[in-house]
């Protein structure tokens, strides 16, 4: 059945191109929180010509012209060639042969109706109304022939299209119930039906219409009607009309989804954790939406509970927890799943029942209870290894798969994590959720939005805590609860980039001895599979000019001398330590050669350096913590006062003033350029600390020997346009 299916927004209204609106697709992910019944799969269709249609006169001519000849044809053919019979491609050439007059009248009418409905499409893009008359001349002239006629079923499905075209849909659904019972079951039949669920929809019969895109596997169909039918609505109209359809299921496990997808656009914290999730640029939503939604909810699921008439109860039962348990009424909703347990339902809502059951318990879990704990942990241990054995189906993301196949992976990947990342975020508990994603990595190395990866995130995005609390837990896993027991033994962590981003949050807070320690831990074949190493093994021992960037520089990789591992880092911090120690025990002239040395060691290594990558993974001048940058203003702050040489203490000045801070507006730092409206780049306003080094530098000019402070551009500017004016007045 489903290798016929056909694809209702491909052919059934091609005047309203998709392109034009939102059309949901189909993704593993669609429904990670509530999974009652499979969103059926559209499979792969030939590009031009369909396979059933192909087949069917591959037969009518015996097999006497091959199938790649008769695919051609249709694509090629046009109603001139085949109305003049100059066509020259052998299918042609043996009806014209065998005098097959009322298959080649068939082909004209089938070939005028594609190249009208072509044209009037092209139409569609321009600003005046698409030409009809050609359609209906068309959809006149068909005439049914007798049902013995091998053509019989092909003129059906003819006049349905050409009326689908015309949205004359009341025509298509007669002509499906006056012909229907005479054709087969089979391809063509399957492919008719596409056109009656399209003429369902276009009537409002949404029942009828999704029972049928279902049946035909026409996913990309059934979503486009779903999409329009998420709602307390448009569920309880759904229904009254018929409380047992398969309709029904599909809204309600949309609208399930839906208030979680609430849940997440209300979250700005979410986007910390899942930096690649799809729903994270949604409008932000009110909790009073979501509660509000809830609410509206509940009565319909009391009322679908109690109705003697609904055959699967616990479907109801479960989304009442679900929406109690969304809204923070845990106890409710514990009362209502232990109720759903006890219904009727088909095998996949059980499943779901227990999915979401887990869910509830795990949100309310009372972490004092050794017990309850336990139970939560076996029931997570068990939900974690059948997620693992269809994770390696959702890595693939098929597209010919259903939902149920990583229904366990989805729901903990796409909904229990992100939501324990949302609730437990600057909580003790964030690490719990840390070593959740860590389990989600796992078990499927190429899932980009559901899981923390610390590699990717810049140093001041890094959780302090949670990574500190994370070391803690996989330090002394006997202390844990056991529910954290079975978390971590599924996280395998990779304790690589935990020493790492604990050792970059240790430096940017001036903690070398610390920072070492955690770096010098980090196995060096990791350190030198890490997308910034060859950066740093060109750049690290290159001559580099104190507090200035090469920003145009281009890197040489012919440069790299060994591809073997160094642990730059902790080079970094050995060096720091030296230097911080010498600043601290010197006095007079030589500390404030020393603040220099140590303030221009801690400026390279800082966002705005040439060895940016000691210090981060992710290079910015956006960055919005630059903690070791303003460590080095502060450093050049103190040693200027030491510094007794005019040119000594030019270049501490020079060296303060080309340190940029975070702007007060925004915590961003600026770049050091801008572009004006005219189209002329201009240096930032210096900072108000950039403007005391600049005064300073101006009254010492005359003194000052070092050309490159003599030729700064900026200081020339700042001296003649406010030093000179007002040292004349």
């Amino acid at each position: 059945m489903a290798a016929a299916a056909v694809s209702l927004l491909a052919i059934f209204n091609p005047s309203e191109p998709a392109a034009c609106g939102w059309e949901p697709s189909y993704s593993a992910s669609r429904y990670p929180a509530f999974l009652l019944t499979d969103t059926p799969v559209s499979y792969p269709r030939d590009s031009d010509v369909s396979y059933e249609t192909v087949a069917f006169w591959e037969e009518y001519v015996g097999n006497r012209v091959s199938y790649s000849d008769i695919r051609d044809f249709f694509n090629t053919a046009t109603y001139t060639s085949v109305a003049r019979r100059t066509d020259r491609n052998p299918f042609f050439l043996y009806l014209v042969k065998n005098n097959k007059t009322a298959a080649i009248r068939f082909l004209e009418k089938s070939i005028q109706f594609n190249e009208a409905l072509a044209a009037r499409t092209d139409e569609s893009w321009d600003y005046r109304k698409p030409d009809d008359s050609r359609l209906g001349a068309i959809a006149a002239g068909i005439t049914i022939p007798a049902k013995a006629s091998p053509l019989f079923g092909r003129y059906v499905f003819l006049a349905m299209r050409v009326n689908s075209a015309l949205k004359r849909y009341d025509e298509v659904v007669s002509l499906w119930n006056r012909y229907s019972p005479s054709i087969p079951d089979g391809a063509l039949k399957e492919r008719m039906r596409g056109y009656l669920g399209g003429a369902y929809y276009y009537q409002k019969n949404y029942v009828d219409a999704i029972s049928i895109f279902a049946e035909n596997g026409d996913a990309a169909s059934l979503n486009w009607c779903l999409s329009h039918l998420v709602g307390t609505d448009n569920l309880e109209k759904l229904f009254r009309h018929d409380p047992n359809s398969i309709a029904v299921q599909y809204v309600l496990q949309d609208y399930m989804n839906y208030l979680w997808l609430l849940r997440l656009n209300r979250a700005r914290e979410f986007n910390f954790a899942m930096p690649g999730n799809p729903y994270r640029n949604s409008e932000t939503e009110d909790d009073t939406d979501l509660a509000s939604e809830c609410r509206r909810f509940l009565p319909l699921a009391d009322k679908a509970m109690a109705d003697p008439k609904v055959s699967d109860p616990m479907m109801w039962a479960t989304a009442k927890a679900f929406a109690l348990n969304m809204m923070g009424n845990g106890d409710e909703a514990k009362s209502a799943i232990a109720r759903a347990a006890g219904l009727k339902g088909t095998q996949a809502m059980k499943s779901n029942m227990e999915r979401v059951r887990l869910w509830i318990d795990f949100s309310n879990l009372n972490e004092s209870d050794t017990k309850e704990s336990a139970a939560v942990a076996e029931r997570y241990n068990a939900l974690y290894a059948r997620a693992a054995g269809e994770a390696p189906v959702a890595a693939n993301r098929p597209v010919d798969f259903p939902p149920s196949y990583v229904a366990n992976y989805t729901f903990l990947a796409d909904f229990l994590v992100p939501y324990a990342a949302i609730n437990y975020r600057n909580t003790p508990r964030y690490a719990r959720a840390l070593a959740m994603m860590e389990g989600i990595r796992n078990m499927n190395m190429g899932e980009t939005y559901s899981y923390f990866n610390p590699e990717k995130l810049p140093t001041a995005s890094l959780p302090a805590s949670a990574i500190a609390d994370l070391l803690e837990m996989a330090a002394d896993p006997a202390k844990l609860s056991p529910l954290d027991k079975a978390i971590l033994s599924g996280a395998h962590l990779n304790m690589n980039p935990i020493y790492d981003s604990m050792g970059r949050i240790e430096l940017s807070r001036g903690n070398y001895a610390k920072a070492l320690d955690y770096f010098e831990r980090i196995d060096p074949f990791w350190i030198s599979r890490q997308s910034y190493y060859p950066y740093l093994q060109i750049r690290y021992n290159a001559p580099s000019v104190p507090f200035k960037r090469r920003d145009s520089r281009d890197l040489d990789a012919d440069s790299i001398s060994s591809p073997e591992s160094h642990n730059y880092r902790a080079d970094l911090c050995r060096k720091l330590i030296y230097l911080k120690k010498t600043f601290q025990s010197t006095a007079g002239e030589a500390k404030a050669i020393a603040g220099y040395n140590y303030a221009a060691a801690l400026f390279q290594a800082s966002a705005q350096g040439d060895l940016w990558a000691l210090s981060d993974n992710c290079w910015s001048t956006t960055t919005p913590s630059d903690s070791l940058s303003r460590l080095a203003d502060r450093i050049l702050a103190e040693s200027v006062t030491y510094a007794e040489n005019p040119t000594l203490k030019g270049q501490i000045l020079f060296a303060k003033a080309g340190i940029r801070a975070p702007k007060p507006d925004d915590n961003y730092l600026p770049q050091p350029f801008y572009l004006t409206s005219e189209g002329h780049y201009q240096w930032n306003c210096p900072t108000k600390s950039q403007m005391e080094a600049y005064a300073e530098l101006a009254r010492l000019y005359p003194s000052i020997k070092d050309p490159q402070i003599k030729g700064c551009d900026v200081l020339k500017a700042y001296i003649d346009n406010a030093i000179l004016p007002a040292a004349r007045d």
